[in-house]
């Protein structure tokens, strides 16, 4: 379901999408990638979603982008308890010990996160939350970062600022 849905959204690139159980341990990993923040805040709107399990939407999160100038907020909230039904059918022991991990690999190190740990110097931010504490409450990941300059407007300043050293030293040869 996952991959045909995924097979669906034109703006991502699927690297990697697993799943395997081993015992009673079910084990999903989805590893997409985007050229821009905004694209991943697309995949998380109600109509983008619709032809996925609730279940599946609650454990990916309901993303939340804010942009000043260059830098970008992100915030994403994550209800495993919604999933879990906060896990009132289910033995208090049966989720003692179950993780869930979120990676994100940004281009740039964030500015300041909420993440458990990072990596890559602060570009890998990683949310390592206990599953039991999910239930209870909603799990909140969050960023800031700065954008990076686009390359072709690098390009641009340093072209145009080579133009204008040309006039500039044409203009002081005529003087002379």
């Amino acid at each position: 379901m996952i991959e045909a849905w995924l097979a669906r959204q034109p703006r991502v690139r699927r690297e990697a999408c697993e799943v395997a159980t081993t015992g009673d341990r079910t084990r999903v990993r989805v590893r997409l990638a985007f050229d821009s923040v905004l694209q991943l805040t697309e995949l998380s709107t109600p109509e983008a979603t619709a032809a996925l399990p609730s279940s599946f939407r609650h454990l990916a999160g309901v993303f939340d982008l804010r942009m000043s100038g260059r830098d970008v907020e992100l915030t994403r909230t994550l209800s495993p308890g919604k999933v879990f039904f906060g896990g009132l059918f289910a033995p208090k022991d049966e989720f003692a010990g179950r993780r869930l991990v979120y990676t994100l690999h940004l281009p740039v190190a964030a500015l300041e996160s909420n993440a458990t740990r990072t990596s890559d110097d602060g570009k890998t931010l990683v949310w390592d939350f206990a599953l039991a504490d999910g239930l209870k409450q909603p799990l909140v990941t969050r960023f800031k970062a700065r954008a990076p300059l686009p390359a072709w407007l690098v390009a641009s300043g340093t072209g145009l600022a080579v133009i204008l050293l040309g006039v500039v030293v044409t203009f002081l040869r005529r003087r002379k």
